[in-house]
């Protein structure tokens, strides 16, 4: 089989960062592998935003890639899609410039990396060789997100057949752009399914997470006498949302059945505030601490008993859970989770629970029985490692360039 390293142009939506955003870290962790193991790359990178942060991390980025063998070409836009006359629509995306297209096709690259939907549907035109790797499915993240806020907002009801329409037209969108694509790959597992029913045959690998600090499991010895308990996210995501609803409306009075009022801490931090929503139920709940930006994310982990993802909506791969698995925090998660994550398995690399009754037993459980986790912490860190850490993550992705590149000398 043919190896890399390849000529490779990457194609973007955002500067890669490390920490800004977690596609956009899973995007820094491939480059930065890929350019340490010899691959030549152009990195075509879209903003749609012309100021402000963008402009800041993308200097700071170029000085930090670029030499002979990394090209970084930007094109500034204001919009990702084709006008459309109206919602029911159908979506294209827009064209890349003649002029970069120009470049691409002078570079003579190997093979195309597109990122995500919206990389991909900028280079469905470009007459190179193209494998995409999916992220969220946009039309699933619209749908839960609009059924969220109809929850939280019962008089916007009238909004989710609204929803539903724009949802159906980005789908038909993922569908017109993947069908031009030589290999897709997806980061969740359920995504395989839905992607089948849409006649696109896509394959699941893990992304590359990096995760740096303590990796040694947490031992009894460093937790408090109280339950105590991590929540972490940015808490404006489709994660954080379903989480968040899932333990203040379903778990928490559960957990004071047994353990009482101020008999447990639940800590919660994050890159943002929390919702009006959220803080307006957490008032009157004093075992719900809110830190916000936490810089030593694994100091507190070692004071927990427990890192929760109540997350119930069955779409998407959790970062926290692989940031967990890798610091050797025990993971008590929602069952959804492990639709996207087929190394997610109850009793043997976490904890799972299909309900809140479930839920509240399994931190209890943790609580009291903290050495019973060690088995599942370790095996949830081997997990990591031999999966989604960066290299190895890395490793994986130029296996399926790998394919690309025996299509090519095939023909």
């Amino acid at each position: 089989m043919v190896k890399g390293p390849f000529r490779l142009v990457v194609c973007s939506v955002g500067v890669p960062h490390p920490s800004r955003d977690a596609s956009l870290a899973v995007l820094y962790n491939y480059l930065q592998g890929l350019k340490n193991r010899g691959f030549e790359i152009l990195h075509v990178i879209a903003l749609v935003e012309s100021k402000g942060a963008n402009k800041e991390y993308l200097e700071s980025y170029k000085n930090e890639m670029c030499d002979d063998a990394f090209t970084v070409l930007v094109w500034e836009t204001e919009e990702l899609m084709k006008p459309r006359k109206h919602i029911y629509s159908a979506m294209h995306p827009s064209a890349l410039p003649g002029e970069i297209n120009e470049k691409i096709l002078e570079y003579k690259p190997d093979m195309a990396f597109c990122f995500d939907i919206y990389g991909a549907g900028l280079m469905k035109d470009v007459p190179v060789l193209k494998l995409v790797q999916v992220h969220d499915l946009r039309f699933h993240t619209i749908w839960y997100h609009s059924w969220y806020f109809a929850l939280e907002h019962p008089r916007r009801l009238l909004g989710l057949p609204f929803a539903w329409v724009r949802s159906n037209c980005i789908r038909s969108f993922y569908r017109r752009v993947l069908s031009t694509m030589d290999r897709v790959l997806v980061i969740c597992k359920s995504s395989e399914r839905v992607f089948e029913r849409m006649g696109i045959h896509a394959t699941y690998v893990p992304y590359a997470w990096a995760v740096e600090g303590q990796k040694e499991p947490i031992n009894s010895l460093t937790l408090p006498a109280k339950p105590t308990f991590l929540f972490f996210g940015n808490l404006r995501g489709l994660g954080s949302r379903s989480a968040l609803h899932f333990l203040l409306d379903k778990v928490y009075k559960r957990l004071i059945t047994i353990w009482g009022s101020k008999g447990f801490d639940i800590i919660m931090c994050g890159a943002y505030e929390l919702p009006d929503w959220v803080r307006e139920k957490v008032v009157s709940k004093p075992e719900i601490l809110f830190k916000g930006f936490v810089e030593d994310l694994p100091a507190l982990m070692r004071h927990c008993h427990a890192v929760l993802v109540p997350i119930s909506v069955p779409v998407g791969n959790r970062t926290r859970i692989h940031h967990a698995m890798a610091l050797g925090s025990l993971v008590i998660a929602h069952k959804n989770t492990a639709l996207g994550n087929p190394g997610l398995v109850d009793g043997k690399t976490c904890y799972l629970a299909g309900n809140s009754h479930e839920f509240a037993e399994r931190m209890k459980y943790a609580f009291e029985c903290p050495d019973d986790s060690l088995e599942i912490v370790k095996r949830a860190r081997e997990f990591y490692n031999s999966n989604y850490r960066s290299d190895v993550a890395t490793i994986k992705l130029i296996g399926e360039l790998n394919q690309i590149a025996s299509k090519k000398v095939g023909t």
